[in-house]
């Protein structure tokens, strides 16, 4: 595992890396803010990257998720693999104490076991994720000015798909969303 504090990816950098070794992921990877499809690709990369290696991935919703599972998820061996990947969706609806196991284990993580914590908030909405993000690596889910175009040429590259000219951004400006 990459040392906890891993710093800012843009959303194509940790596609990159979730696709790739659990090795050399951080600890934990905070991915923040209000655009669900650049969440969803994070939580499909990283579920690529873990049947890649062979790796256990475990989905746990955050208002649902106790400290005592969340431990014993973080201390568990593999069975099938090396590695263990942990997704926490909506992480921002943990309570405090698997907060506090987070953070405890942000701060020493074990080897083997990678956390990517998803949520619709933005860091600077909650003391916990801007806790969070000032010890983890995080990636912002948000689209700035420009970007939306810039995504929806990507997916049509990705699709393959050859259009004449300016369609994509018609396309793009046409719907309300990708």
């Amino acid at each position: 595992m990459v040392k906890p504090d891993a710093g800012r990816f843009t959303v194509a950098e940790a596609e990159a890396k979730l696709r790739g070794p659990a090795s050399r992921l951080p600890a934990v990877l905070l991915a923040a803010g209000s655009d669900d499809f650049l969440r969803e690709r994070l939580v499909l990369a990283c579920r690529a990257g873990a049947e890649s290696e062979g790796a256990e991935f475990q989905r746990f919703e955050g208002d649902q998720l106790d400290a005592e599972t969340f431990a014993g998820a973080l201390a568990t061996l593999s069975l099938f693999g090396e590695a263990r990947r942990v997704w926490i969706r909506e992480g921002s609806k943990m309570v405090r104490s698997v907060e506090e196991t987070l953070l405890a284990w942000a701060d020493a993580p074990g080897e083997g076991v990678f956390v990517l914590v998803t949520t619709a908030r933005d860091t600077d909405e909650l003391k916990f994720l801007e806790t969070l993000a000032a010890k983890t690596a995080t990636v912002s889910c948000g689209l700035g000015p420009g970007e939306g175009l810039a995504w929806a040429q990507r997916l049509a590259q990705e699709a393959g798909l050859k259009l004449p000219g300016a369609t994509v951004e018609t396309l793009y400006q046409a719907g309300a969303d990708l």
